[in-house]
């Protein structure tokens, strides 16, 4: 779905797109590291990866970013269309193992971008939130609050943040803001897949190693064979870019190149801002210009960024 948004700005307010999975359990640890891309045993208590879910041919199911919440319980925060198909895909796995998996359907998330916009939080939320407001604090650790509530920072060109709680949103907190924190997941370089994009991508082809959600020391996982083949032996010939048309193109909606309509490229997700379309998309190559595109409705390209070895940025405020 692509949907107008305003610029994104230093602002509070809830997010109704990402849901959150629960794996807990003595095994969840094993389970987590033979399905889950990076490396969970890396994780303490607190501590986030980004990390993908791999079909046995190394195409992704699912993207989003691991918590550990405890010592034997770790969140999945991943997009909300994607819940019930990855707890089908994980449940595959525990057999006998002491593992549960459930949806935290409860659950609420509250997203915070800019640091200004923390001062507007209750005195005792900030003072708890401000080990992480340092401009030298970890993209990785996150902070325990009162309540089961767990906040970690998240990457983009503003500092952000995402207070995931067990219960309902504090009634202050209760404006929407999932269209401005999809449209910085875009300007980040985050590629959140959807039903339309699942089993469409390698990992590296989508930047899941730009974030660190890839471990080939780890051991194996699945599709591990497929993603550490492309990482030893081969050659990258897909390339995540974000570019920007005059049209809203759908998730899944090809790119063609202008001089002979061939398809080039396919859109994972996009958002609209000010009457201009952003999004990211998988591209045949990292030679285009935005000239050289236009999107499958016949529409050009106005702006077009790749993501290669980028730095993932912390945000400037």
């Amino acid at each position: 779905m692509t949907r107008n948004v305003p610029d994104p700005t230093s602002t509070i307010g809830t997010l109704s797109h990402r849901g959150l999975i629960r794996i807990e359990g003595g095994d969840a640890l094993r389970l987590l590291q033979g399905q889950l891309s990076n490396d969970v045993g890396a994780l303490g208590v607190a501590q986030q990866q980004f990390t993908s879910l791999n079909s046995p041919k190394g195409r992704l199911l699912a993207t989003g970013f691991l918590m550990r919440a405890a010592p034997e319980a770790y969140w999945f925060d991943l997009p909300r269309t994607l819940v019930e198909s990855v707890i089908k895909r994980l449940k595959m796995f525990v057999l006998r193992s002491d593992v549960r998996i459930e949806a935290l359907d409860s659950a609420s998330a509250t997203a915070i971008i800019g640091a200004p916009a923390a001062g507007a939080l209750p005195a005792d939320l900030y003072e708890a939130l401000a080990p992480l407001l340092g401009k030298d604090a970890s993209p990785d650790m996150g902070q325990h609050l009162d309540g089961g509530r767990l906040v970690v920072p998240r990457p983009g060109q503003h500092r952000r943040w995402v207070i995931w709680s067990p219960s309902a949103p504090r009634a202050h907190l209760d404006h929407d803001l999932t269209d401005a924190w999809r449209l910085a997941d875009l300007q980040a370089g985050i590629a959140n897949l959807g039903p339309e994009t699942q089993d469409r991508f390698i990992a590296q082809h989508a930047g899941v190693d730009r974030l660190n959600g890839l471990s080939f020391t780890k051991g194996c996982f699945t599709g591990q064979e497929v993603i550490a083949r492309l990482h030893y032996l081969g050659q990258a010939k897909r390339f995540l870019a974000l570019g920007a048309s005059a049209c809203a193109p759908e998730a899944g909606c090809r790119l063609m190149r202008t001089t002979d309509d061939s398809t080039v490229g396919e859109v994972v997700e996009s958002v609209v801002r000010s009457g201009q379309s952003h999004w990211l998309a998988v591209l045949q190559g990292d030679k285009f210009a935005p000239g050289d595109l236009h999107v499958s409705s016949d529409q050009p390209v106005s702006s077009l960024r790749y993501f290669k070895n980028e730095t993932p940025p912390a945000g400037p405020d």
